[in-house]
C-alpha cells in the first residue's frame, strides 16, 4: 500500500471501529500485539499503520 492519503483515513477507520467495539487502546493493542503508544500513532496519523497488522 502506498504511504501518502490512505495514512489518514487509516487512523480514522482503526479509531471508529475500536470506539465502536468499545475497546481502549491499550486493549485493542493487546489483541494485535503492538503497544498502546502505536495504536495512538497510527490514530493521530504520525505512523503508518502498515498492511502486516491487518492480514
Amino acid at each position: 500500500m502506498k504511504r501518502g492519503g490512505n495514512t489518514m483515513e487509516i487512523g480514522q477507520q482503526i479509531k471508529k471501529y475500536r470506539d465502536q467495539l468499545h475497546l481502549s487502546q491499550e486493549q485493542l493493542a493487546d489483541k494485535i500485539y503492538v503497544t498502546r503508544q502505536t495504536i495512538s500513532n497510527w490514530e493521530k496519523r504520525h505512523k503508518y499503520a502498515g498492511h502486516k497488522y491487518f492480514d
